[in-house]
């Protein structure tokens, strides 16, 4: 028991403190808490994720590469910051292994007596993913007509020109593997440059990007013989005016280590929570290609940071409410840009059953990719709904090639124009991207997890499913 004295004195002095402002026993504000109906994104935990994502040292998060696992280990230390239940055993990692094709550079020039041509990579050519390890030097210079089909490409109709020139739009690689196949040693393909990465190479073929300006060039003519050439005008054999050398070296890997992200929040509801809703994103995106410094402005990984933010918020919610009802897997994957690698091996390796798999919800997959992954998807069934990253709506390049610094200016400006926005405007629109995103996801997840096809009583109001959601007949974009 306190003595009365004792009591008085304590008294008196809170009295005191309390006349003179003291702000040490101001009432605490009640702790907030987490409403599905009303969630609060956190900006700065956006922009962390993303300043992470592509901090010069982790830029390079291509699958595969020490790059990615560094960012790896960033996004399952947050899940687990999260309290998230790690898919196997104690760890966030789901190892697997693909193939994978790697240009680690390349060198293109014209040696004649009088003096030597040197291309720039990142300015002037590229080597794409498909191209094998090899050198070839030619003086001829072949095309194909446009009007012949990839099957009948070669077969041996251009001797003394192992080289062939074609627009980049007709080198999909059934129609590299067929010029390979009929003696073709190296192609040029004429046309912007951008990062190809493959999971493996045409065996034998010498593949490069090149830019219209150095192709002309080559040929020493005018762009628009050049053109005209290329769509089956004039001669199908050039002589060149020096020695054309070609040479790529590559990494192939045919079973290179990978991994994805996953975590849980386990469902609440005795029966539902057998039933699962898969939230993800890619995660890997291109830092160097051919030796060259690449900025991937559509997958700097806005997709991914709004999933761990929905992630960090969802597990808020579990601790106050009894929700969500069906268990959310939170996944981040690898190798979307060798063919979706990390969902195949997801889908061939499920750590969930498929046929209790209610939904998928993809943050920022780009609409070119879209066609390829729902097929994947529907050939178990599952239904998806993409969630559109707003910078593919953007009017940006898909892709910044960083020239080297020695490059003449005059040749720099030959290259692809940079946007005309700077790195911090793009900071701000990956965050803006990245809330929009969760916004959606958020409104997903109300229908397929919270409280599926009904009333979440999760406030005084009561919260519904928002007007905005997808119809129930099937997914939408």
């Amino acid at each position: 028991m306190v003595p009365a004295r004792s009591f008085a004195v304590v008294l008196l002095a809170v009295l005191g403190c309390a006349g003179a402002g003291c702000a040490s026993v101001a009432v605490p504000e009640e702790p907030t808490v987490p409403n599905p109906a009303r969630p609060v994104w956190e900006p700065p935990a956006l922009l962390e994720h993303l300043r992470f994502f592509n901090q010069n040292d982790l830029s390079d998060r291509a699958t595969g590469t020490v790059g990615f696992a560094g960012t790896a280990a960033y996004v399952a230390a947050r899940m687990r910051e999260f309290r998230l239940q790690p898919v196997l055993g104690s760890s966030f990692r789901v190892l697997y292994q693909t193939p994978l094709n790697y240009p680690l550079g390349g060198v293109l020039s014209m040696s004649g007596a009088a003096d030597t041509l040197s291309f720039w990579m990142g300015v002037d050519v590229l080597p794409d993913g498909r191209s094998d390890s090899g050198a070839v030097a030619a003086t001829r210079l072949a095309r194909v007509s446009p009007e012949e089909a990839p099957g009948e490409a070669g077969g041996d109709p251009l001797p003394g020109a192992p080289v062939v020139m074609i627009e980049a739009t007709r080198a999909t690689t059934p129609y590299l593997e067929a010029l390979a196949r009929q003696g073709v040693q190296a192609v040029l393909a004429v046309g912007a440059l951008r990062p190809n990465p493959a999971p493996a190479p045409v065996d034998g073929l010498v593949v490069m990007q090149i830019v219209p300006e150095a192709a002309a060039q080559i040929v020493n003519r005018s762009p628009a013989f050049l053109e005209a050439w290329l769509a089956g005008v004039g001669p199908p054999v050039l002589a060149l005016r020096a020695t054309l050398q070609m040479h790529v070296v590559a990494d192939h890997q045919p079973l290179a280590g990978a991994m994805n992200l996953i975590g849980l929040q386990p469902g609440k509801h005795p029966r539902l929570a057998s039933d699962l809703v898969l939230v993800c994103a890619d995660l890997d995106a291109l830092g160097r290609f051919g030796g060259v410094g690449v900025f991937d402005v559509r997958h700097m990984g806005a997709g991914a940071a709004a999933v761990l933010e929905v992630a960090r918020l969802y597990s808020a919610f579990a601790r106050y409410w009894p929700l969500p009802e069906r268990t959310i897997m939170f996944a981040f994957w690898s190798g979307a840009r060798v063919g979706h690698a990390g969902l195949k091996a997801y889908l061939r390796n499920p750590p969930w059953l498929l046929e209790r798999t209610r939904a998928v919800i993809y943050a920022g997959l780009a609409p070119e990719e879209e066609p390829a992954v729902r097929a994947l998807l529907a050939a178990h069934g599952l239904p998806l709904y993409v969630v559109p990253d707003p910078l593919h709506e953007e009017d940006l390049p898909p892709f910044l090639l960083q020239p080297p610094p020695e490059v003449p200016r005059r040749a720099r400006a030959a290259a692809r124009p940079a946007p005309a926005v700077s790195g911090r405007m793009l900071v701000q629109r990956a965050v803006a991207a990245a809330q929009a995103m969760a916004d959606s996801v958020n409104v997903l997840l109300l229908r397929e997890a919270i409280r599926p096809g009904g009333v979440v009583p999760v406030s005084p109001d009561r919260l519904r499913i928002p007007a905005e959601a997808p119809p129930d007949e099937g997914p939408s974009r």
